[in-house]
């Protein structure tokens, strides 16, 4: 990625940036968190989104799962 310093970033909807978190290359340690999938280690980008099912399923009951999953797609992929 041109333009950003490796590390870990949080990303800010609100204001549509990236918040430093740690500085750093840490792609063998999210590639060994992946179980070992090299494709990670060799990423020059790779997004990890984390979610709370939870709160979904108190509002949405079983269905709260899979709308976290369509939200999750559709804020990654274009169009």
């Amino acid at each position: 990625m041109e333009g950003l310093e490796a590390g870990t970033y949080r990303y800010v909807y609100q204001k549509h940036s990236l918040e430093p978190l740690q500085a750093g290359e840490r792609r063998v340690d999210l590639a060994q968190a992946a179980l070992g999938q090299q494709m990670v280690a060799q990423a020059p980008l790779s997004i990890v989104v984390a979610a709370i099912f939870e709160r979904a399923a108190r509002r949405y009951g079983k269905r709260g799962v899979s709308y976290t999953f369509i939200d999750v797609l559709l804020s990654i992929v274009p169009g």
